[in-house]
């Protein structure tokens, strides 16, 4: 891949962290630790929640709340979905990140 190509795609990547940054900050309350896993999520797109903790130094109960927020039953508007599944699922699962 030449050097503009990756750009571009290096581009396309931060353009999109900056729309999921936007669409977090309006969360409201929660959006501080719904950041938190993002960013966690942009080291790590695969991650558990267990993971999640002991790398953001979340509690589980945190982590878990911030993560319901970025989840939406509707795959399209929601910014993190459960791996391998459409649906929300009990939060021992492995969770990735929508893109």
């Amino acid at each position: 891949m030449s050097s503009h190509g990756r750009w571009r795609r290096n581009g396309a990547c931060l353009t999109l962290f900056a729309e999921d940054t936007r669409r977090t900050q309006a969360i409201g309350r929660g959006a501080a630790n719904a950041l938190r896993v993002l960013a966690a999520l942009r080291q790590r797109p695969v991650l558990s929640l267990k993971q999640l903790c002991l790398t953001s130094r979340m509690t589980f109960p945190t982590a878990g709340k911030a993560m319901h927020h970025l989840v939406a039953s509707d795959p399209k508007t929601g910014l993190i979905r459960p791996a391998g599944s459409l649906s929300v699922s009990p939060p021992s699962r492995t969770l990735s990140s929508v893109g």
